[in-house]
């Protein structure tokens, strides 16, 4: 048997989690599938070298009752023989889609991150490591292209994001996906290095879910038919168009900056004659911008939204969007008021 502490899976590991170490914590989010049971292992085998306090999050969905309840079992006996705390967690994700009207895969979602945030808020850790692969990262390209996207979509998801802003003596917490760079087959080669087995999810087959349709016929029929190594191309597309993002929020960020004039959490009023001399794309990126830095809604704000607002400041009006954002043109200004009630 090879020696794990050799394996390629720990080097890209080591390299993209350097960071955790200098905070001196992690929260491990694991489902028991192979993904995340790799995260869990190979964060014990770096361990052993840099200190550190890590802990288990698990998510009980509870889609298919006596299926997750075996699995949470099995996950708490194998963190228990593995000597890691083990956080659990759970909720009737069916009841809580049919009362918001939202679909299965979001529900699951908001719960999910609902629970690692509170579960990092009361231990105190400051980062929530989360185990999303390169294939992962493809198939959420692919998703973003079928809905629509634009150069944001394009880069997939970010290897680290805020999760929590810093707050009255809290520190933040950050989410950090440490394996984008590595495949579901070298962490499963991984998983066998050390001999530890993993729960596959049923649901991960039911082409019920967009996903899954996307990994199981959509992936495998274009790799066949258009391009073998369509992974490893939307993988590299994926990298550039975040490079591409990143020059841009930076040049979003000064001229948003400039435009500012005041901003509470509920009213912000910004001067919309420096911005007009951007470009559109440059206008609309500073209207998500600040979307984003107000913490309004974003669910509901498209492309559409976004471009309606670079008219209303490149030629007046009004506008009503999403969330309960009323926006406005008066003089020399654009004024945002989020009302009462707006969500």
């Amino acid at each position: 048997m090879s020696d794990p502490h050799q394996h390629s899976f720990l080097g890209s590991l080591c390299h993209a989690v350097k960071t955790v170490w200098d905070a001196g914590d992690a929260l491990l989010a694991v489902s028991g599938g192979a993904d995340s049971m790799a995260l869990l292992r190979g964060m014990l085998d770096l361990n052993q070298t840099h200190s550190g306090r890590l802990a288990v999050a698990h998510f009980n969905h509870n889609l298919q009752p006596a299926i997750s309840d075996n699995v949470a079992r099995w996950l708490q006996q194998t963190c228990e023989r593995l000597a890691i705390p083990f956080h659990l967690g759970a909720a009737d994700v069916g009841q809580l889609a049919a009362e918001t009207g939202q679909g299965i895969e979001e529900s699951a979602r908001n719960a999910r991150y609902a629970f690692l945030k509170q579960t990092a808020l009361h231990n105190r850790f400051t980062h929530i490591l989360v185990a999303h692969t390169r294939d992962d990262q493809v198939e959420t390209i692919l998703h973003h292209l079928l809905r629509g996207t634009g150069v944001a979509g394009l880069r997939g998801m970010p290897e680290r994001r805020v999760l929590v802003p810093p707050s009255d003596g809290q520190p933040e917490i950050a989410l950090l996906r440490p394996m984008l760079a590595v495949t579901r087959a070298e962490a499963v080669d991984y998983l066998r290095t050390v001999s530890q087995d993993y729960r596959d999810d049923p649901s991960n087959v039911d082409v019920a879910f967009t996903r899954n349709r996307i990994r199981h016929e959509l992936l495998p029929q274009l790799e066949s038919s258009f391009n073998p190594n369509i992974r490893e191309a939307l993988s590299k597309l994926s990298q550039q168009a975040g490079d591409l993002q990143e020059a841009l929020e930076q040049i979003v960020h000064q001229q948003l900056r400039g435009a500012l004039l005041d901003v509470n959490a509920d009213i912000v009023r910004l001067r919309w004659q420096p911005l007009n001399e951007q470009t559109r794309h440059v206008i609309r990126e500073c209207f998500a911008m600040l979307w984003k830095q107000q913490q309004w809604p974003r669910q509901r704000m498209n492309y559409s939204h976004y471009d309606r607002l670079a008219t209303l400041l490149q030629n007046g009006g009004t506008a009503d969007l999403p969330g309960g954002i009323v926006v406005e043109r008066r003089g020399e200004l654009v004024v945002l008021r989020r009302q009462s009630g707006g969500a």
